[in-house]
């Protein structure tokens, strides 16, 4: 199928994140931990709510989903197309070329949604196409996050320092894993939001677990017990 990638581009980005503080160093011991990451960072791994525009099709998705997990994309083609078929194409960032990922059928007044099953992580670019024709819609990036056990920690450690070196308090931002060096920044998903944290302690080692995150951590995402989350590394993400 042609493309032509020269369109006028109308983006509407809403963005949950949680604000951070600026960088800070642990109080003593281990190696210095930051408190939180820049908010221009932040906010290029955050899960927006996208809304794009371009040849004649609009298309709104969010751009942070977990492995076979489901990410819907509504939008809207002209109401002379109602009843055309709309093909979801998808590209990685591996450089490789588009491939047919999905499709839906433009309903009365032009409007369509279809789901799209992510079957790999990282970045991919998506897109949807108006079947048998060269209209094609701007692409919108999105995270696909592997899915991972997380608990949570803090209470009866508070006041106590983290084997990085960084005193826990009950608002501290961070997460413990066994592999990753201290200070690592990570991106966590849970339920449509992001944030991200350093790795600021060294665990966990139950429930079959990845991620242990500090209860301010997991109040900025929603998450009050032991669930399911997305989460990688930023410098995965290079």
């Amino acid at each position: 199928m042609g493309r032509s990638r020269n369109l006028k581009l109308v983006a509407v980005l809403i963005v949950v994140v949680v604000a951070t503080p600026p960088p800070t160093l642990a109080i003593s011991g281990g190696v210095g931990v930051p408190d939180a990451v820049p908010s221009a960072t932040t906010a290029a791994v955050a899960n927006k709510l996208v809304s794009i525009s371009g040849d004649g099709i609009t298309v709104s998705s969010h751009t942070g989903v977990l492995l076979h997990g489901v990410l819907w994309l509504k939008g809207t083609v002209s109401s002379a197309q109602s009843g055309r078929t709309l093909v979801i194409e998808q590209q990685s960032q591996t450089g490789s070329g588009w491939t047919a990922a999905g499709s839906a059928t433009s309903g009365a007044g032009g409007s369509f949604v279809a789901a799209w099953h992510p079957q790999q992580v990282g970045r991919v670019s998506l897109s949807v196409a108006l079947q048998g024709s060269t209209r094609v819609s701007p692409p919108t990036t999105v995270l696909v996050y592997r899915p991972s056990i997380a608990t949570l920690f803090g209470p009866g450690l508070w006041g106590n320092h983290t084997a990085c070196g960084k005193m826990l308090r009950k608002p501290t931002l961070g997460v413990a894993n066994r592999k990753l060096p201290c200070g690592t920044q990570v991106a966590i998903y849970y339920r449509g939001r992001t944030v991200v944290v350093p790795v600021i302690d060294r665990g966990p080692y139950t429930n079959n677990a990845n991620w242990d995150l500090t209860m301010a951590t997991g109040r900025a995402l929603g998450m009050n017990s032991t669930a399911t989350v997305g989460a990688t590394s930023l410098a995965a993400l290079r």
